[in-house]
């Protein structure tokens, strides 16, 4: 099967979407050679960045963005292999097609935050970004109280109400809109609430679920998560 790196394969240090098909799992790996032969991936990682065990035989399907649009190329796992950066070693089994979105990969990203409540702003910091949705710890603490006294050992989480939380927030299910400003980009959206999560510190943070974004947004924000991985894994920190 013959063809040509970055149109009908990933190129290398690519991030890819692998999805297991039998699981209905997507992991994330990134390309550290392709050809029309052998495509060899970092093992695939899931949203807790924990490796996975896949054994030899198992299909899968590569998801990526090519320059126009995103590329699927289903492959079968040939062999696994340990050592510094563990890989696995890919055949292609079919040609590559129009990809779907099968996932929504998450970065560690801190980006400046506007949520607007009523007439007022209130400032945050993104702890983590995807193209559905982002957490974001807030800049306030009005009108909490304690309840253990600063003993609580361990962080707490804890799904709140619809309507306002204690501190003045947006509880689960309230829709608000949010201004994330990337380094060379900004979005503006309506985003829902789905969960607060409460730390010893009291800076409480919220996790959004994005509303209608244009496919383009989608891509901004992807590009920006991707350009965090690579960061992270140039680091040596993935």
């Amino acid at each position: 099967m013959a063809g040509t790196p970055g149109v009908d394969f990933p190129e290398q240090r690519d991030v890819v979407d692998v999805v297991v098909g039998g699981r209905g799992e997507v992991l994330v790996s990134w390309v550290e050679s392709a050809d029309d032969a052998e495509i060899v991936v970092t093992v695939g990682e899931d949203r807790d960045r924990r490796r996975a065990a896949l054994p030899v035989g198992e299909r899968l399907e590569l998801v990526w963005r090519a320059a126009a649009e995103l590329r699927s190329l289903p492959v079968e796992l040939m062999a696994s292999e340990p050592g510094a950066t563990p890989v696995w070693r890919l055949r292609p089994t079919g040609p590559a097609t129009r990809g779907q979105r099968r996932s929504a990969v998450r970065a560690p990203l801190s980006v400046p935050v506007r949520m607007t409540v009523g007439t007022a702003e209130v400032p945050g910091t993104t702890v983590d970004v995807s193209e559905a949705g982002t957490r974001v710890a807030f800049e306030v603490s009005a009108g909490r109280t304690d309840p253990t006294g600063g003993s609580d050992p361990e962080p707490a989480v804890e799904d709140a109400p619809e309507g306002r939380t204690g501190d003045g927030l947006p509880g689960a299910g309230a829709v608000v809109p949010l201004r994330l400003s990337f380094v060379d980009d900004e979005v503006v959206c309506q985003a829902e609430v789905i969960r607060q999560i409460r730390h010893r510190d009291r800076r409480p943070e919220l996790t959004f679920r994005f509303i209608g974004l244009h496919e383009k947004t989608e891509d901004l924000i992807r590009r920006q998560v991707f350009a965090e991985l690579r960061s992270l894994r140039a680091r040596g920190l993935d």
